[in-house]
């Protein structure tokens, strides 16, 4: 589908969808407005077992449930979309496949999550999103498994900017991570093998923040700016390092 606008009308949960179920589709250049649901594991603009070469970019999807939704699809590519006002996330992937890439994105304005990953093992790289003013998250990785690089995004103004939950094999570098209400960062629950390098985090109440049972994850090189606090590890959490240590920091265990 090239160079078409789908607009759904009525309540959000009465809306119609566009959905590939097991097949391959490609939406290019679309405009897609008021998606809804209709049915379980169906919102927004959906890729459902999706075969190798679905993708959707250069669209612009505005005021859906959530704007792209995808499950149980292998090289899935999001690229190149402006996201707007989605009722819950921009972007949510949920027991995703290899290859999937979302970038070059801007995701603005989120009811919930900007970018939301759960239940994957997977191979996946997210660069060069701009997401901002998300309700709760800017991007929120759980229960995840599997080589998730996490480059070049700029994530700003959510109550939580990066949050990493029960999730493993991890490389974030060179975001901008700005203007959390609460963490910049956050690391919770058997989250394992995360480094977060040389990225610039800054005007959150907490830049990097690892509570909860998190281990063997590292936090080398990055730059800390008008933050309330740079980095605070909770003594429920040994065995992470931090290299080198931010003057406001408060390390209970490393």
């Amino acid at each position: 589908l090239q160079g078409i606008t789908v607009r759904a009308t009525g309540a959000t949960n009465d809306r119609g969808f566009l959905m590939d179920l097991g097949g391959t589709m490609r939406l290019e250049h679309d405009r897609l407005i008021g998606l809804g649901r209709l049915a379980t594991l169906a919102s927004g603009v959906s890729f459902v077992a999706s075969h190798a070469g679905s993708s959707i970019t250069d669209c612009t999807i505005t005021d859906g449930l959530n704007g792209v939704y995808g499950s149980r699809s292998a090289q899935l590519v999001v690229a190149h979309n402006s996201i707007f006002s989605s009722r819950l996330d921009g972007i949510q992937m949920q027991s995703i496949g290899a290859g999937l890439a979302i970038q070059y994105n801007h995701v603005t304005s989120s009811g919930l999550d900007g970018l939301s990953l759960s239940g994957a093992s997977f191979s996946a790289d997210i660069s060069d999103n701009v997401v901002v003013s998300s309700a709760r998250y800017a991007l929120l990785d759980y229960n995840s498994s599997g080589a998730l690089r996490l480059f070049a995004n700029r994530f700003d103004g959510a109550f939580d900017g990066v949050v990493m939950n029960s999730s493993s094999h991890v490389t974030m570098r060179a975001n901008e991570v700005s203007s959390a209400q609460r963490f910049a960062v956050r690391l919770s629950g058997d989250t394992q093998h995360v480094e977060i390098a040389a990225n610039q985090i800054s005007a959150s109440a907490v830049g990097v923040y690892i509570s909860g049972g998190p281990r063997a994850n590292h936090v080398i090189a990055n730059q800390f700016s008008s933050n309330g606090e740079d980095v605070r590890i909770r003594a429920n959490s040994p065995g992470n390092s931090v290299q080198p240590v931010p003057r406001r920091s408060e390390l209970e265990s490393v």
